[in-house]
């Protein structure tokens, strides 16, 4: 796959309604918190260094996602369509709380979502990636972790 499918649909929103931000989707975030610190706990437990990394995505908070709206698979049951620019918006959210639990627990996070960007070419839909875009991940990815590696004495011992 070389290039994104966007399965979400244009829609001529009114500018009243073109957040469309129900309460309830942001509702989560703090529960996610808690799964991060969770994770980081029991990764430790055994003796491992958790690494975290930001989820990158197709959509921004701008304006030309305002204009397209659709139900992401996660909240199909709700029959509730939100813009993509909102889902945008959650995904920083979630992302922004993934870098604030790990800078209070002292786990390493790379911010992929940042080093990657919102190219069309990199995603197959709203989040998944294209072959590119899976080479730009590893390319990023290992160029975060490759310093972690050299000189983390739990990377090293294994």
């Amino acid at each position: 796959v070389t290039r994104a499918v966007i399965t979400w649909t244009a829609t001529r929103l009114k500018e009243k309604d073109a957040v469309l931000d129900p309460l309830w989707l942001h509702q989560g975030v703090e529960r996610y918190a808690k799964h991060i610190q969770q994770l980081i706990v029991k990764t430790r437990a055994i003796d491992s260094a958790p690494v975290f990394l930001t989820q990158p995505m197709l959509f921004e908070d701008t304006h030309q996602w305002r204009s397209y709206e659709g139900m992401p698979a996660w909240v199909a049951g709700t029959q509730q369509s939100i813009s993509a620019a909102t889902l945008a918006s959650l995904m920083t959210r979630y992302n922004d709380t993934l870098q604030r639990v790990c800078a209070a627990e002292g786990a390493l996070c790379f911010d992929l979502a940042s080093a990657v960007g919102h190219d069309p070419l990199l995603f197959v839909d709203s989040c998944h990636f294209t072959d590119l875009g899976a080479e730009r991940v590893a390319q990023e990815s290992a160029r975060f972790l490759t310093p972690v590696i050299a000189t983390n004495p739990i990377c090293r011992e294994n």
